[in-house]
Parts: C-alpha cells; sequence; structure tokens
C-alpha cells in the first residue's frame, strides 16, 4: 500500500498522487516522477528497482551534501539517529537561503516547512 505512487504509476504532471504513503515513500515517488517518468533512469535512491526501499536504504544511496547552503531542490533530508526510526523530507525550495521541504508521513501532513523544522538532521542527500 505504501507504494501506491510508484505501482500505479501516478503522475504529479497530471495532478495523480499516492493514497497512502509514508515518508521514504513519498520521498522516493516525488523523485520516481522526475527520474522515470520524465528521464527513464533507473533507481538511484533506493536501489530496489523502484519496488522497495524506506529512508535506510536512501541513505545508503545518493551523495551526501555536506552543508544545507549546498542543498537544491530534489534533495532530501534525513533525520533521526540512524536506521530505524528515521525520517526524510524532499528539499522543494530556497527562500533567502533556507532550503524548504515537503514532509509526510510521520505526521499528517503533507507540511511545508523549514529542513531544520526538527533538530535531528541526520544526513542532506542528493539523488540526482
Amino acid at each position: 500500500m505504501r507504494w501506491d505512487g510508484i505501482k500505479n504509476r501516478r503522475d504529479a504532471e497530471i495532478g495523480q498522487f499516492p493514497e497512502y504513503s509514508d515518508c521514504s515513500s513519498f520521498a522516493t515517488w516525488c523523485l520516481w516522477n522526475g527520474l522515470v517518468l520524465r528521464f527513464g533512469l533507473g533507481d538511484l535512491v533506493n536501489g530496489a528497482g523502484w519496488t522497495a526501499g524506506y529512508t535506510g536504504t536512501m541513505l545508503e544511496h545518493g551523495l551526501s551534501v555536506r552543508y544545507p547552503s549546498n542543498v537544491l531542490p530534489g534533495d532530501c533530508v534525513i533525520y533521526g539517529g540512524g536506521p530505524p526510526g528515521v525520517h526524510c523530507a524532499v528539499v522543494v525550495d530556497l527562500v533567502n537561503g533556507t532550503p524548504m521541504v515537503i514532509s509526510h508521513g510521520s505526521e499528517p501532513g503533507p507540511f511545508y516547512l523549514a529542513y531544520d523544522y526538527r533538530p535531528d538532521v541526520l544526513s542532506l542527500r542528493r539523488y540526482i
């Protein structure tokens, strides 16, 4: 059920969104929309052929972005002390140099928030 967005090929460009997702499947679906639907690329996010993964596998892929000032839209912010019990959000904008994220899954959301709305930023990751 959490992979509804990808399994059912929901295309954000035409107003289709997952009916249910947790944080990592939502972030993966967002990136899948750009990487697969637009460019036909393989799974750079979880390494599972766009069929599985969680925030822990997201930590194993992509590139680390060292400083928040280098974050770009499409990057992900991973929170927590490490798997299990981690959360992720997708960077969608920069406002006065502050990365803004869409966070969905561990709260009712989706919410538009500053990337550091949680004090436990573990990693900034780039998959694109």
